[in-house]
């Protein structure tokens, strides 16, 4: 897997090979400055994907978010980028659950979205191929 960042509030790696994005969301978006190149950052993870491609979101350790703007651009993007299925992990009690669901359904990007509890049946229901969800 080819890291493309790495910090306090996120990872963002590429699977090339199984054309699949890993996207790790950390701590709490609530100043810009702490996610200004996340939308670069992003970008330059799509460009080593192809049409279809899949994305497994950890966001276990996201402890909110108030830059929700951010996170709609990216999902935005995603869909123009032609992202396939999306398995979100997350903690089930979190508020940020919530959050990126309320985003998810203002941008579309739901429909592409199924949630779990574990990496493990997350990256298995990636496996299962069909990664082109949109309708």
């Amino acid at each position: 897997m080819k890291t493309v960042a790495a910090n306090d509030f996120y990872e963002l790696g590429v699977d090339v090979s199984k054309n699949r994005m890993y996207m790790t969301l950390k701590g709490r978006w609530i100043k810009e400055s702490d996610v200004s190149n996340w939308l670069d950052d992003l970008a330059a993870a799509m460009d080593l994907t192809r049409p279809g491609w899949g994305c497994l979101v950890d966001s276990r350790d996201l402890g909110g978010m108030l830059l929700a703007d951010h996170f709609s651009a990216g999902q935005k993007m995603s869909l123009d980028r032609k992202i396939g299925k999306v398995a979100r992990v997350y903690a089930w009690d979190s508020f940020a659950k919530l959050q990126i669901e309320e985003v998810g359904a203002k941008t579309g990007f739901n429909k592409q979205a199924r949630a779990f509890s574990t990496i493990e049946e997350a990256e298995a229901w990636l496996d299962e191929g069909g990664h082109d969800v949109q309708p």
